[in-house]
C-alpha cells in the first residue's frame, strides 16, 4: 500500500513489511584493501532524485545510511581522502538488499591520487657551436629532496624529453615536492632550470649553456717604402679577413692608428671544427703585399733617376796651355749639396754620371743641377 507521509511501503509474501527500514553500508580501501578514513558520499535515491543523505567514513573506512527503503540508489562520492581519486557514481539496485539483514553492503576503492611530472632539456650553445655538446644526459627525479627511482636519459631520439607518470600525490598525509636535476653536468656548460606548463600541469626545462669560444686576430702593416719617399702611401689600407676560405669581413688598418687592425669576437669552431683563419690585403697600387702570419708588410722600390754631367772647353784646343788636368763638380739636390764632389779628367772624358739617385722627396719633386767648385784660372 501506499503511505501518504513516507511514500512507498512494500510488504512481502510472508506478509512481513518492508518500509523505511533498510541499511546502507559503504566500505571505503585504497588499492590495497586498506580501509580509508574521511571519504564522503551523497545518497540520491533514483526514483525521486531526493539526497537522501550524506555520511563520512570512520576510522573502519565505513560509513552507514540507515532508514532507507529497498529500492535504487546512486552513490557519489563528494571528498575523497588527501591523496586519493574520487572514483565514479555507483549504484546500488533494489535487489542488492538482502532482506533478512535488510542491509546491503558497498565496497568502492579509492585510486592513489597521481600526478605527471613532464622533464625537457634545452641547449643554449649556438647549435652545438664548438661541437662539445653531448650525446645524452641524464635526470633524477627527487620526491621530497629525496632521488625517486633511477635516472632516466634524455637524448635526441626521444627529443630530449621524459614524463614520470603516475606519481603520486600525497604521502603520509602530505603533498609530496617533485623536482628533477641533472646528473654530471656536462663540462663546459652550466645549467639552469625553470618551469614549465607546456606539456602538463607540472613540469620542468632544464637548459644547458655554454657560450662559444671566441678568439681575436690582430697585424701590423709594415711599410717598406723608404718613408714614403715617394708621397705614394695610402691613409688606409683594407684587409680582408677569411673562415675557411670564404671571406666573411673587410677592416682597415689606418696611419692614425699606427697602422693596427683587429677582428675581435670570432668563433674558434663551427659544426666542432676549428675555423682556419686567413687574410688578405686589397691591393694598393704601386706597392707589393708579403703576409706573414697576420702581420702585413707593402714594398714599394722608390722611383730612381740618374744626372749626366759633361765639362766642354771653350780654348782652341788648350792652344794657351793653361787648361787644368781635372776640376771638381758637386751635385746639388734642391739647391743643396748631395753627396760628395766629384773629379772630372780628361781621364774620364770630362764627364761623369750620378745613379740611383732618387726622383721624390716626402713626395715631392727633386730638381738636381750640378755646380763647378774648383777655380780655373784664365776661364770665364
Amino acid at each position: 500500500y501506499q503511505d501518504g507521509q513516507n511514500g512507498y511501503i512494500w510488504q512481502s509474501a510472508s506478509g512481513q513489511a518492508n518500509g523505511y527500514n533498510y541499511t546502507l553500508v559503504v566500505k571505503k580501501t585504497d588499492e590495497t584493501s586498506t580501509p580509508l578514513k574521511g571519504a564522503s558520499f551523497q545518497i540520491t535515491r533514483d526514483r525521486s532524485g531526493q539526497i537522501i543523505d550524506t555520511v563520512t567514513t570512520n576510522d573502519q573506512g565505513e560509513a552507514t545510511v540507515t532508514g532507507l527503503l529497498m529500492d535504487d540508489y546512486t552513490i557519489s562520492e563528494t571528498k575523497a581522502p588527501a591523496g586519493y581519486d574520487f572514483i565514479d557514481p555507483v549504484h546500488v539496485h533494489a535487489d542488492q538488499f538482502d532482506n533478512t539483514a535488510k542491509t546491503a553492503v558497498l565496497t568502492v576503492q579509492d585510486k592513489t591520487l597521481t600526478t605527471q611530472l613532464d622533464v625537457d632539456k634545452t641547449w643554449d650553445d649556438h647549435d652545438n657551436q664548438d661541437g662539445i655538446r653531448p650525446d645524452h644526459v641524464s635526470v633524477q627525479l627527487y620526491a621530497n629532496d629525496q632521488p625517486s627511482g633511477s635516472p632516466v636519459t634524455l637524448n635526441a631520439a626521444n627529443n630530449w624529453h621524459h614524463a614520470f607518470v603516475n606519481l603520486p600525490v600525497m604521502k603520509n598525509g602530505k603533498r609530496i615536492t617533485y623536482t628533477v636535476k641533472e646528473v654530471n653536468v656536462p663540462e663546459g656548460y652550466t645549467p639552469s632550470m625553470s618551469m614549465s606548463q607546456a606539456r602538463c600541469d607540472c613540469g620542468y626545462t632544464i637548459t644547458n649553456t655554454h657560450t662559444p669560444e671566441v678568439t681575436r686576430i690582430q697585424g701590423v702593416k709594415t711599410w717598406d717604402d723608404h718613408d714614403n719617399q715617394d708621397g705614394i702611401r695610402p691613409d688606409n689600407i683594407s684587409v680582408n679577413l677569411f673562415a675557411d676560405g670564404v671571406k666573411i669581413k673587410t677592416t682597415h688598418a689606418r696611419k692614425d692608428t699606427g697602422w693596427v687592425y683587429s677582428f675581435n669576437n670570432l668563433p674558434v669552431y663551427k659544426n666542432g671544427k676549428k675555423i682556419t683563419y686567413t687574410i688578405s690585403e686589397t691591393p694598393v697600387e704601386g706597392y707589393t703585399s708579403t703576409t706573414t702570419g697576420f702581420n702585413l708588410t707593402n714594398k714599394h722600390t722608390p722611383a730612381s733617376t740618374s744626372v749626366r754631367v759633361v765639362k766642354k772647353w771653350d780654348d782652341k784646343d788648350n792652344q794657351d796651355k793653361i787648361r787644368p788636368n781635372s776640376i771638381q763638380v758637386q751635385l746639388m739636390a734642391n739647391n743643396e749639396p748631395s753627396g760628395s764632389s766629384v773629379t772630372l779628367s780628361k781621364d774620364t772624358d770630362w764627364e761623369y754620371t750620378f745613379t740611383n739617385l732618387p726622383v721624390y722627396k716626402a713626395g715631392k719633386k727633386i730638381v738636381y743641377t750640378v755646380t763647378e767648385t774648383s777655380t780655373v784660372t784664365g776661364y770665364t
